[in-house]
This record gives C-alpha cells, sequence and structure tokens, in this order.
C-alpha cells in the first residue's frame, strides 16, 4: 500500500468516528459504572453542579418531549427537550453566534493583542473580590 492510500485510509477512520459531545464525555466521566456523580462533591460551586446535571439531562426523556409528525408523509420522530442552560454548548450555540456576530461589528479595523500579566498578592485579593470593577 502506497503512503497516500494509507494517508486516506487513516483519514477515512477518522472520519468514522463520532463526534464527541459534551454530554458523551460527562456520561462516560462521571455517570460511568460504579462512579458516583461528582454533583454530590464539595470542590463544585452550586451553578456549576446545576450545570453539570443540565448539560447531562439535555436532550434527554428526563426532560420530556413532543412528537414531530410531518405533514407530507406522515413521519414522526420523538424531539426530546432541551435544559437551555446557558452554559450547554447544545443549546446556546445560536445565542453564542448572535452574540459573536454583534462583538464583531463593534470591533476597530485594527490589530488585536491579547496581554496577560499578574499584579501582586495586595492587589490580587482586592480584584478578587471586586470583579465586577476590575
Amino acid at each position: 500500500m502506497t503512503a497516500v492510500g494509507s494517508r486516506r485510509m487513516a483519514e477515512q477512520s477518522v472520519r468514522a468516528q463520532p463526534r464527541v459531545r459534551c454530554r458523551g464525555v460527562w456520561l462516560r466521566l462521571i455517570a460511568g459504572p460504579g462512579r458516583r456523580m461528582p454533583i454530590q462533591g464539595a470542590s463544585l460551586s452550586t451553578v456549576q453542579r446545576h450545570a453539570m446535571r443540565a448539560i447531562g439531562l439535555c436532550r434527554t426523556a428526563a426532560l420530556g418531549g413532543h412528537v414531530e409528525r410531518c405533514d407530507g408523509c406522515g413521519h414522526q420522530r420523538i424531539a426530546y427537550n432541551s435544559c437551555r442552560n446557558r452554559n450547554c454548548p447544545k443549546c446556546q450555540s445560536l445565542a453564542r453566534a448572535r452574540w459573536l456576530a454583534h462583538r464583531q461589528t463593534e470591533l476597530l479595523d485594527v490589530p488585536y493583542f491579547h496581554v496577560v500579566f499578574t499584579v501582586p498578592d495586595e492587589i490580587a485579593v482586592i480584584a478578587f473580590r471586586n470583579k465586577p470593577v476590575v
């Protein structure tokens, strides 16, 4: 087999793999056999636990659903309800795209640079406690 042929086979095998979704990762890592979901863990905030639970249940029977039917052919399919959590990548992709498009209109036509810096510990404490101001 040529190098080109083996590369094509590798590309086809990569394409044949299912897409990785956030919910699948949650379920594999935290809800697998013998694992307890860290939703009860003290290391996560209430907001984080709520987001994890919502993403894990998004578009499943646990959130209910409805039946959609084609008027033309009569084909039916079950559509499960979404969690509508602002942290869910599946539910908020359209809102994120709109937000990004709006931010793009606010940008000036100049090059931008991302700068990261550290501040002294005394100022860091003040900044951490006053995030909206900083």
